[in-house]
């Protein structure tokens, strides 16, 4: 039974040893090096068991002597201290020398939440005639913040959404500049603009209907009843007959 616990406290020493030669420079353990401000760290030098004092130096600008081997510390401010540890194997000397056991840096993340930054608006259009199509879903938030899309046609139409996708058809020809203001939930907002022409589309040619009847000899009566423009409004009619004469009339 003896011999049992003798090779069981020998594998012991043997594995903290290799332990402490994996990590030559350090001979204490945390148990994280990555805290929020107010995080603890909690610091465990008992594997140096001939230590009687430890100086635990924490790198914020505090430190604490203790005969405790285990301590923990709440760093209350952001940064990347450097936390390193003495100790003293008498703890009886009058004048110890402190043995180095090595250091590890500690990052504390801040706390405070960051300013809101600004969504980024871009906006592309073309245009078929005198309808523009817009598309700004290549807008993005920082923050990956809902956006609300603002479309302004400077012909005085303008629409809020937020899809992204407009379309608008303008009332007349010309070059116009579109602009895209790009607002997150939380009030920012971003701007952008592009310039369209807008066209007046051919004139497409009026559809023709003719209707002619006769109910006395040599006369012969016709309308165009049924004519349509697709594009505008139908203003004259010219009527050429067989015979080389022509009549041109707004009637129909």
């Amino acid at each position: 039974m003896f011999r049992l616990n003798f090779l069981t406290v020998l594998f012991f020493v043997v594995c903290m040893q290799t332990s402490f030669a994996a990590n030559p420079n350090r001979e204490f353990n945390v148990d994280k090096i990555e805290v929020p401000e107010g995080g603890i760290v909690t610091f465990d030098a008992s594997n140096i068991r001939p230590a009687k004092k430890f100086l635990f130096n924490f790198g914020d600008g505090n430190s604490l002597t203790t005969v405790n081997s285990v301590v923990s510390y709440q760093y209350r401010s952001a940064g990347v201290f450097k936390a390193s540890l003495t100790y003293q194997i008498n703890a009886n000397d009058k004048n110890p020398n402190y043995k180095e056991a090595g250091s590890v840096s500690i990052t504390v993340k801040s706390s405070t939440p960051k300013p809101n930054q600004p969504p980024v608006a871009r906006l592309s259009c073309s245009t078929s005639n005198l309808l523009v199509n817009c598309n700004a879903l290549a807008s993005t938030d920082p923050e990956n913040q809902p956006l609300i899309f603002n479309f302004d046609y400077a012909d005085g139409f303008s629409e809020n959404n937020t899809t992204g996708i407009s379309s608008h058809a303008y009332q007349a020809p010309g070059l116009y500049t579109v602009r895209l203001n790009v607002f997150d939930s939380a009030g920012a907002s971003g701007e952008a603009t592009t310039q369209v022409q807008a066209v007046k589309p051919p004139n497409k040619l009026p559809t023709l209907a003719l209707n002619c009847s006769s109910s006395q000899i040599n006369t012969l009566v016709c309308d165009a009843i049924g004519s349509a423009d697709a594009d505008g409004t139908i203003v004259s009619y010219t009527f050429a007959w067989d015979d080389s004469t022509s009549d041109a009339k707004a009637e129909l």
